[in-house]
């Protein structure tokens, strides 16, 4: 593995992408006021660190001591623990999280749906669990990334998800599905291309969304 993994990946990540996202959090936290929050696979810890004045306390959790020690190094703070651990089973007590987030995890995790009754588990009562994935039409991800469009994969995907079988993965009886989207933006920093993402992302909007090219999210809550 890369020696410099943690490195490679704070500079590889898309600014769009990270704000688009930093959005639907933000938004999350306010709307359900969360209070503790869990990062499954927090890499770097540049989200936590994002917002940390917005939440009592935070945990991030990653497989990789690369990312931990550089979370630590760059992105510590008084409420904000990054530890050691896999997504599962998660060493929490049941009902300890407000907002859960996996980002960028799922496609990697060998059983993908203990992966989420793990989240789901582990939140609190009307808890969210936000998590991200690339869809099955990512699979076109290398041709993007000859065009630096994409960022670096560092270990093996295990299976992208199409919408369906990401929903199927998700027990009705325990949780519910509040939203399931494309994000779709525009990955380079051309204003033209901005435009053109954001006339389509406003025409394909309710099911044609679904067929847009970017990866998708879900937005769980506890029942």
């Amino acid at each position: 593995m890369n020696p410099n993994i943690a490195l490679d990946y704070s500079k590889d990540m898309n600014p769009n992408f990270f704000d688009i996202r930093v959005k639907i959090i933000r938004k999350l936290i306010r709307e359900y006021k969360s209070k503790k929050v869990l990062d499954i696979g927090c890499g770097t810890g540049i989200f936590l660190d994002n917002f940390h004045n917005e939440f009592a306390s935070g945990t991030g959790i990653d497989s990789s001591i690369d990312m931990i020690n550089f979370a630590n190094r760059n992105h510590k703070r008084k409420n904000i623990k990054y530890l050691l651990a896999r997504d599962a089973p998660l060493s929490f007590d049941n009902n300890s999280f407000d907002l859960i987030l996996s980002m960028g995890t799922l496609e990697y995790v060998k059983d993908q749906k203990n992966h989420i009754e793990e989240s789901i588990r582990v939140l609190k009562k009307n808890g969210i669990l936000f998590l991200t994935t690339p869809t099955k039409i990512m699979n076109i991800y290398r041709i993007a990334r000859i065009f630096g469009l994409a960022a670096g994969r560092y270990w093996k995907i295990n299976k992208y998800l199409s919408f369906d079988e990401l929903e199927k993965l998700v027990d009705k009886n325990s949780a519910e599905i509040i939203e399931h989207k494309v994000l779709f933006f525009n990955p380079s920093n051309i204003r033209l291309f901005g435009i053109l993402f954001s006339a389509m992302d406003k025409i394909a909007s309710g099911k044609l969304n679904r067929c847009l090219f970017g990866p998708q999210y879900i937005i769980v809550k506890k029942r």
